[in-house]
């Protein structure tokens, strides 16, 4: 459902192949910054048993470059993307890397320290996605002094337009020194060493609760029902709705005269959260469930939750590339949200329509939102396999909602 091919590293005499998703970046070959940085590396003035972290993997191939070189390094890869996880721990297994032990951990995380040995890291490989912001990269690579061991270095590789930035936010920080700084046609190669002096700040806030990818905050109203959402950098609707959670959210203001109390809801795909936000105070809920597979826009949907009065306790959370109802904890949802993404093939609607089935409760609702092509396509599963009835559906300027209910 996700393959596309499978990509090869040429590395340190090593031929490795990794399987990779056409949503993921880098699927048509290794990028040309991945294998700079790994050419900048001197494996041997590591320590024997290093621990090193690949922040934001992809499917894995600095991180498990790595640990193919140095059998006994410890090596945890973290990224933001459930799916890049997901692949990343396929391909340890494929390349025989996985014992079945911590020493090789794939891990959701936004940040240097989401996931970290108490003593630090001996390497940080960072490939810095061209996309990021000023204003992120600088709060991320404030983690640097405090993830690493003293003498560790973090290696990073930056597409050229972002190489002043991080120069700038390098020369702010305390105990690192730039042993590094090669420019290539399109990339820039950094190492920073950490000093053997300076106290580590130890535990150390995650990035996301210190505001790093905030905006500010918000007060809206969607047809009479205000809310307040605290936006992200990196995620769309940081202004308010689009137009296919519009329709969502009009769906459920039509919802409320004929569904009543909603026990059990489940989100998935809620973005900045404004369609979950409005489920959750307009239809009262004894258990909200969300599923996501940008950690990011998991995050800041809890967080939007609760500033608009729902309570922590009550809000189930999985990071996840698709829709799992038993491991989300939600297999008998009176409610479901559903966002789709736009160029979904007819074996990934298939699947995500047997997920949502097993999801939903049977007096459930299910509210479909998404570019009108996907949701299309999902009513043509649907209709094939004939377990959903549709109330009703509606458009506007290429989004559309569909509401369902089983047979």
């Amino acid at each position: 459902m996700w393959e596309k091919k499978t990509v090869t590293l040429e590395w340190e005499g090593m031929q490795l192949p990794f399987h990779v998703a056409q949503e993921l970046f880098s699927s048509h070959e290794i990028d040309q910054g991945t294998r700079l940085l790994l050419r900048s590396l001197d494996v041997s003035a590591l320590p024997e048993r290093p621990v090193v972290l690949d922040f934001g993997c992809g499917y894995g191939p600095l991180g498990l470059a790595i640990k193919a070189r140095l059998p006994a390094a410890r090596v945890v890869l973290i990224d933001r993307d459930a799916l890049a996880v997901a692949f990343t721990e396929w391909n340890g297994r494929e390349l025989g890397l996985s014992s079945g032990t911590d020493d090789l951990v794939a891990h959701g995380g936004l940040d240097f320290v989401s996931v970290l040995a108490p003593e630090g890291y001996d390497l940080i490989l960072w490939n810095v996605p061209g996309k990021a912001g000023a204003e992120v990269l600088r709060g991320l690579i404030d983690d640097a002094p405090h993830a690493l061991q003293p003498n560790g270095l973090l290696a990073l590789v930056v597409v050229n337009p972002l190489a002043a930035t991080m120069r700038e936010a390098v020369d702010a920080l305390p105990f690192l020194t730039v042993t590094l700084d090669q420019r290539y046609t399109a990339h820039t190669v950094m190492h920073l060493r950490r000093e053997e002096s300076g106290l580590r700040d130890w535990p150390r806030p995650l990035a996301f609760d210190r505001g790093v990818f905030d905006r500010p905050t918000i007060d809206l109203d969607w047809r009479g029902h205000p809310y307040t959402v605290r936006p992200t950098l990196g995620l769309p609707e940081y202004d308010g709705p689009d137009f296919a959670t519009g329709l969502m959210m009009d769906s459920l203001v039509q919802l409320t005269d004929s569904v009543g109390t909603v026990r059990r809801f489940l989100g998935h795909g809620m973005g900045q959260g404004h369609a979950a936000i409005l489920a959750a105070t307009l239809l009262t809920t004894d258990r909200t469930s969300l599923v996501e597979r940008d950690l990011l826009a998991l995050e800041t949907t809890r967080r939007n939750l609760t500033a608009n009065g729902v309570s922590r306790d009550l809000v189930r959370h999985e990071h996840a590339p698709l829709l799992d109802a038993r491991r989300a904890g939600s297999t008998d949802a009176d409610l479901i949200l559903y966002r789709l993404g736009d160029q979904l093939s007819p074996a990934r609607l298939g699947v995500e329509h047997a997920r949502l089935l097993d999801a939903l409760a049977s007096g459930g609702t299910l509210v479909v939102s998404g570019p009108s092509t996907s949701v299309s396509r999902f009513l043509g599963v649907a209709g094939t396999v004939g377990a959903l009835k549709q109330w009703t559906r509606k458009r506007r300027s290429g989004a559309s909602v569909s509401i369902l209910a089983p047979r």
